[in-house]
């Protein structure tokens, strides 16, 4: 147990956890595909997509 209080939400799932990881070792350059410990780099494509979270920039 985390001791994380999630008050009005239900608490991150493994899965989703394991999708942030894949992002930020991406970004860093690191293969996510060996990280993540996957044979074949299409395992790795359910990780990668980021469900619409990139930022959007809006120009005033």
């Amino acid at each position: 147990m985390s001791g994380l209080d999630w008050p009005d939400h239900s608490p991150p799932t493994f899965h989703e956890i394991r999708a942030l990881a894949e992002w930020l070792y991406e970004d860093q350059g690191v293969n996510t595909t060996a990280l993540l410990g996957h044979k074949d780099p299409r395992s790795t494509i359910t990780y990668k997509d980021r469900r619409g979270a990139e930022w959007i920039e809006v120009k005033v």
